[in-house]
C-alpha cells in the first residue's frame, strides 16, 4: 500500500498540525498504536487513509497539489498542461457560448476600442450573463433583471465604465462600481464585463478563481469556501491572481492572461469537486488530482437588485 506521504505529500507532523480536531487526533492515535503483525500495519494504514479522505471531503486538505498546483507554486509547464484540458471540461452545448465569452465579445470590444468607442450592446451583456449562469450557478431571476435594462442604458453605462477604467490606469474599482449601476449587475458580473474589455489584466470574479487563489488548508477555506461577492474579496483575489500572472510571466518569459488563469482555476476546481484523476499523470504522483471533495454548495438567494 502506498504511504500517506506518497499519496498526499504531507508528513505526520504536518497532517496533525493542520487537523487539530477529531480527525487529526484519530490519525495521531493510530500512528502511536504499537504494531504486532504486518496485517495490523496494513489495517492501520488503511484507517489513516480513510481519515485523510474524510478530511479531504470536508475541504481540510488539498491532496497532490502541495508542490505542483497551488497558486503559490504551480509551474508554467503544469499551468499550460491544465489550461490545455479546459475545453474537455465544457459540455458541447455550452461551447458556442464559451467561444463568444472568450473570443467573440472581447474581439468586438477590441475593434470598437480601436475606433475610439468601446461599449457593449445589450445583446452582448445578456449573452455574457447567460454564459455566466450556465457556466456556474444558474439563477433565472438574475437573467430577467439584467434583461430589464434598456439598450441605451447598457451601451452608455458600459461605455462610461470602460472609459473610467482606461483613465484610471487600469484600476478596476471605479469601473466596476459604474457597471454595478445596471440592474442585476454586481461585482461578479461587472468584473466579467470588464474582463472582456481587458482579458490580459482583469480577472473575472468566478467561484473557482476566487477559491483557488485564496486557498487555505482548513475547513471552509478550500473548495468549500463560501463567497460574499464583495469588492473587498474581489480586491484580494485581484492582487493574488496578478501575483500569479506576474510570477509565471517572469519564470516563462511568456505572456499570461487573466482568462488563462480563470480557465486553469476552473479545471482544478471541477476536477477536485468531481473526484477526477488527471489523465496527465496516471501514476498518482504530484500532478494527479484525486480529491473527492464536496459538491458546490447552493447559495442563498439575494433580496436586492444586484447579483452575487
Amino acid at each position: 500500500m502506498p504511504s500517506i506521504e506518497a499519496l498526499y505529500g504531507y508528513s505526520n507532523a504536518v497532517v496533525v498540525h493542520w487537523l487539530n480536531n477529531d480527525i487529526g487526533l484519530k490519525i495521531n492515535a493510530l500512528r502511536n498504536t504499537p504494531l504486532k503483525t504486518h496485517r495490523e500495519l496494513e489495517n492501520k494504514e488503511q484507517q489513516e487513509l480513510e481519515h485523510l479522505e474524510a478530511a479531504v471531503k470536508m475541504g481540510m486538505l488539498w491532496p497532490n497539489t502541495k508542490d505542483s498546483n497551488s497558486a503559490e507554486s504551480i509551474t508554467y509547464a503544469a499551468f499550460q498542461d491544465h489550461l490545455s484540458s479546459y475545453e474537455s471540461h465544457i459540455p458541447s452545448k455550452l461551447q458556442e457560448l464559451d467561444i463568444l465569452r472568450f473570443e467573440g465579445i472581447p474581439g468586438l470590444l477590441a475593434q470598437r476600442r480601436k475606433g475610439g468607442n468601446a461599449f457593449l450592446e445589450k445583446t452582448d451583456v445578456t449573452t455574457l450573463v447567460e454564459w455566466k449562469l450556465k457556466h456556474g450557478i444558474y439563477r433565472p431571476n438574475l437573467a430577467n433583471l439584467v434583461a430589464s435594462n434598456s439598450t441605451v442604458d447598457m451601451r452608455e453605462t458600459t461605455k462610461s465604465a470602460f472609459e473610467i477604467y482606461d483613465a484610471d490606469n487600469n484600476e478596476c474599482a471605479n469601473s466596476i462600481t459604474a457597471l454595478s449601476k445596471l440592474k442585476g449587475i454586481g461585482p461578479a458580473t461587472a468584473s466579467l464585463l470588464l474582463s472582456c474589455h481587458d482579458p490580459l489584466k482583469v480577472p473575472f470574479f468566478s467561484n473557482e478563481l476566487f477559491k483557488y487563489v485564496i486557498w487555505e488548508r482548513r475547513r471552509g477555506h478550500g473548495w468549500d469556501r463560501k463567497i460574499k461577492y464583495s469588492m473587498d474579496e474581489y480586491s484580494e483575489m485581484f492582487e493574488r491572481a496578478t501575483a500569479l500572472r506576474e510570477r509565471l510571466k517572469k519564470e516563462s518569459g511568456k505572456s499570461i492572461s487573466m482568462t488563462d488563469i480563470e480557465k486553469v482555476a476552473y479545471v482544478l476546481g471541477k476536477e477536485a469537486n468531481s473526484g477526477y484523476k488527471s489523465s496527465r499523470d496516471k501514476s498518482g504522483g504530484d500532478n494527479a488530482i484525486q480529491a473527492n471533495e464536496p459538491k458546490r454548495l447552493k447559495t442563498t438567494k439575494h433580496t436586492d437588485s444586484r447579483e452575487s
